[in-house]
Formats: C-alpha cells, structure tokens, sequence
C-alpha cells in the first residue's frame, strides 16, 4: 500500500504536469507528451486533474468510513462495558427473552416511580 505522504506528493506531480502541459499548450509549443499520449493539451490536463480529485474524493471517504468504524468500535465497547457493570457479563446473547421482560418490567415500573 502507498504511504500517504507518497500518495500526496504524487497528486502533486500530476496536478504540477498538468500546469505544464496548459503552459505548453497555450503558448502552441511543442510538448513531446502531448505527442506521445495523443491527447490535446486541455484534454489531458483536464483528465489529469479530475483524476487528482477523484482522488481525494476517495481520501475523504476512507477519512469519513474510518472515523465511522471508530465511533462504532467505541460505541460497542461502551454498550459491552454497560453490560458488564450492569449484569456481570459482556454478551448481549447470555440475556434470554425471559431476562429481558423481566428488566422491561423494571425499567416501565422505575419510570412509573
């Protein structure tokens, strides 16, 4: 897998070629990529730049599911840890149907009060 700092300074060259390529382009020089590529410059530069972002629309979406996957981690520990303290076990599946009316019926008659 790329490290992230690599990731980053790669998007850069692209986004620094594709500066190039319009400069070259704009003036009407010769850009041996252009001819070699086959594209027009302000295709390939376009291309290039909506594949940089395209890019970071997928950092962001790991950046978001992480942070996501994280909240939920925690959020199951928390539920566990409740459990724990209230009933003495961690697992949800160790509370049958019976156990569960049962703590209803507490919890509506401790509302009630």
């Amino acid at each position: 897998m790329m490290k992230k700092d690599s990731f980053n300074k790669m998007l850069g060259i692209v986004l620094r070629i594709a500066d190039i390529v319009d400069r070259h382009g704009e003036k009407g020089e010769e850009c041996y990529i252009l001819d070699e590529l086959g594209y027009g410059y302000l295709a390939l530069s376009g291309y290039l730049r909506d594949g940089v972002k395209s890019a970071i629309d997928i950092q962001d979406k790991y950046s978001s599911l992480k942070n996501r996957l994280n909240y939920t981690e925690e959020s199951e520990k928390d539920a566990r840890n409740f459990l724990e303290d209230i009933f003495g076990d961690r697992e949800p599946d160790t509370l049958n149907d019976e156990h569960k009316e049962k703590i209803r019926e507490f919890i509506s008659n401790l509302f009630k009060d």
